[in-house]
């Protein structure tokens, strides 16, 4: 998934500017710079992007589970109700081939 980090800084420049900062992430900068207070806002900045950039992420990973999730449950209940089309004998597999077959 291809994220646009143009908004991502701005949102990390825009709370700088507007004292709205992550605690949490404001002092790991501080640490980082070891005191070099031209480096802080900087170093908070990339962190800041680096943290919203994963949160995007692990959300569009997570709907993306539940979607694939739902597509094999879908296809289970499919594949009961149509329990009685299957010939005797045949296995899920057999049956699910030969009914894509019909599509070709």
């Amino acid at each position: 998934m291809e994220i646009n980090e143009d908004a991502l800084f701005e949102r990390a420049y825009l709370e700088l500017q507007n004292n709205q900062k992550k605690i949490s992430t404001w002092s790991r900068a501080i640490a980082q710079a070891k005191g070099d207070e031209k480096k802080v806002e900087g170093l908070y900045i990339e962190r800041r992007v680096y943290e919203l950039k994963t949160a995007i992420q692990d959300k569009y990973d997570l709907e993306q589970a539940k979607a694939e999730t739902k597509a094999k449950a879908d296809l289970v209940d499919a594949l009961k109700e149509n329990k009685s089309q299957r010939r005797d004998g045949e296995n899920i597999s057999d049956y699910v081939d030969r009914r894509s077959k019909t599509f070709d």
